[in-house]
């Protein structure tokens, strides 16, 4: 994998802006894993994608559900939560698979429970600044098309 982008945010209203800005210009087929500890602002980014979407509806941990749909917004988005999973076995019988091949856009906590299509895009979030910042480090997985993302970046202005 190649390091594309870090950002640094000091609050989770910054990290939901990152997210809703992404999620502004998110496209159909997009499947983004969100990899970091409890507590790290996967959840809070999936809320600012979803409103960048256009999503109206609360956006919740989708921990016990496995999966949430949301079709609000311009695009459909399903948010997962592998934590309770062990294998890709389980994973494969979420479906998980049709959601990936599908027109909407995919967003994964706890991803590395399971196994995501090659071209897929990876958030790795941690805790700096004493528990009151939060790193995200995004990186496309060998077949992500990382000059996408550096446009992508650019056009968010955060080069």
């Amino acid at each position: 994998m190649e390091d594309l982008f870090t950002l640094h945010t000091s609050s989770l209203n910054e990290t939901q802006t990152f997210a809703t800005a992404l999620g502004a210009i998110a496209w159909p087929g997009l499947i983004i894993g969100l990899l970091g500890p409890m507590g790290a602002g996967k959840t809070a980014f999936a809320q600012g994608f979803a409103r960048g979407l256009g999503v109206r509806e609360l956006v919740t941990s989708p921990t016990y559900a496995i999966i949430q749909e949301y079709h609000g917004g311009r695009v459909p988005l399903y948010h997962m939560d592998w934590y309770r999973l062990s294998s890709d076995e389980e994973v494969e019988e979420t479906g998980a698979e049709e959601y990936f091949t599908s027109r909407g856009i995919c967003l994964i906590e706890w991803p590395e429970r399971g196994t995501l299509p090659v071209d897929s895009l990876l958030i790795h979030f941690s805790v700096v600044d004493k528990g009151l910042g939060r790193q995200l480090l995004v990186v496309g997985l060998p077949e992500y098309n990382g000059v996408r993302l550096k446009e992508i970046f650019r056009e968010l202005r955060y080069e």
